[in-house]
């Protein structure tokens, strides 16, 4: 029993904390029923610690053809951003695809208008990034939809562009374009022939929980954080710079003690 206590103690970041824990509870042996609930409980702490932080977590794959699958303009810099200048820098192709332009704005009567400067603002961040090639399928804003027209034109992106990897919203992100992303994109891929790319499930709106893949931006951040910046129609009311470098900040010191992180979930397709 010590030894197991032991070997859990050696797997967390928690050491010192869990060694007392686990003594204590030896020492304990008068009620065998409160050491196995004690021993259940520690074992929870461990698992929850090291699942929910990036230890032993791979490391995005460098491919040679990416795929991005933005919900709105913005989506793509603030779940992968630093992802994206990754690959640009590995030599990869990669395409970002904007399933709306983002014209949905509170206040402003004319969508058209905030659609033009929301593209515009898109261009100039991705090519921050590093990144040229942009696909504007201008599906209606807050209303995208799970239909065989969307399914339609996702599988045909995928069939022209032959990604290795995709990156999409994760499958738990609460926005509701989001979650229509993801659907969208999966069951464009379901319905390949002799492509198996990579999925994987980037974060927006909700953090992830199960993460199997990270990638350390340390070196990326602040060319994320000045491409996030040129969307300056959504930045103006709320201050997602901000924002996202404290999530950057928090998934680099959880995925293995560096400065800045960025987190992603593999989407298994069936």
């Amino acid at each position: 029993m010590k030894r197991f206590y032991v070997l859990l103690a050696l797997c967390s970041p928690l050491t010192a904390f869990l060694q007392c824990l686990s003594n204590s509870m030896i020492m304990y042996k008068r009620s065998k029923m409160k050491i196995k609930i004690a021993a259940f409980v520690l074992a929870v702490i461990v698992v929850n610690n090291v699942w929910c932080s990036g230890w032993r977590k791979k490391s995005i794959p460098m491919v040679s053809t990416v795929m991005v699958f933005a919900p709105h303009p913005d989506d793509d810099v603030l779940g992968c951003g630093g992802a994206i200048i990754k690959h640009v820098a590995y030599g990869a192709q990669v395409t970002v695809v904007y399933m709306t332009s983002g014209e949905t704005n509170p206040g402003d009567k004319k969508p058209q208008r905030i659609a033009r400067l929301r593209e515009e603002e898109a261009r100039r961040a991705a090519a921050k990034l590093g990144v040229h090639d942009l696909v504007f399928l201008r599906e209606p804003d807050s209303k995208l939809r799970v239909t065989s027209k969307t399914i339609g034109k996702v599988k045909q992106l995928l069939n022209d562009y032959q990604p290795d990897l995709v990156y999409i919203p994760h499958k738990k992100d609460e926005h509701s374009d989001h979650k229509a992303t993801y659907d969208i994109v999966v069951e464009g891929v379901k319905k390949l022939r002799g492509l198996n790319p990579v999925v994987l499930g980037y974060e927006v709106w909700s953090p992830m929980l199960a993460i199997t893949h990270v990638a350390e931006i340390s070196d990326e951040i602040q060319v994320k954080l000045d491409a996030l910046s040129e969307h300056k129609t959504q930045i103006a009311d709320m201050d997602f710079v901000a924002a996202v470098h404290a999530l950057n900040r928090y998934r680099g010191i959880l995925i293995g003690r560096v400065s800045y992180g960025e987190c992603f979930q593999l989407v298994a397709i069936e």
